[in-house]
């Protein structure tokens, strides 16, 4: 993940997954997240992106939509934090 920020607003933000589908993933549809802080609609918003995008293969420890799941939240946390600093 990279953002940049300008005083309290999301300028920019850029979000890869790798480990979750056959080849690494860059989330499309973010530069639409940005423009102001991240708030409930930009953590929503990332977490939608991620849910339609991230396509987990199956394995025997956990079930692909529990991965997804966890993905969001995983990105949600993070986001959140590289603002704050």
């Amino acid at each position: 993940m990279a953002l940049r920020r300008d005083r309290e607003a999301l300028t920019d933000l850029r979000v890869a997954f790798t480990g979750t589908n056959p080849r690494p993933v860059l989330l499309k549809g973010t530069a639409e997240l940005c423009g102001g802080p991240p708030g409930a609609r930009v953590l929503n918003g990332l977490d939608a992106l991620v849910r339609d995008q991230i396509m987990s293969m199956k394995t025997t420890f956990t079930p692909g939509h529990y991965r997804r799941r966890v993905a969001g939240v995983l990105a949600r946390r993070l986001v959140t934090r590289l603002f704050e600093g």
